[in-house]
């Protein structure tokens, strides 16, 4: 089961194997994340915390963030146009 909290720096789950909004299965790093907009580690987490709209992470463990695939996909084509 699915346990959401309002943390600071995103949604914290329970169990790193849940799917999360049907989509658990597509939790990607922050390394994955840059590979996708082409640009270094430390950008993208910058564009992840102080750009408007980008996705919020998902919170594994206090020390591991990941992100939605499809959410920063999302995210990318709504910037292209």
């Amino acid at each position: 089961m699915t346990r959401k909290t309002n943390k600071p720096g995103g949604t914290h789950v329970s169990d790193a194997a849940v799917v999360v909004a049907g989509r658990g299965a597509d939790l990607i790093s922050i390394g994955e994340v840059s590979e996708i907009l082409a640009v270094s580690k430390s950008t993208a987490a910058r564009i992840a915390t102080k750009e408007p709209g980008f996705p919020k992470p998902y919170t594994l463990n206090p020390k591991t963030k990941k992100y939605s695939r499809l959410e920063v996909l999302d995210w990318l084509a709504s910037k292209k146009g």
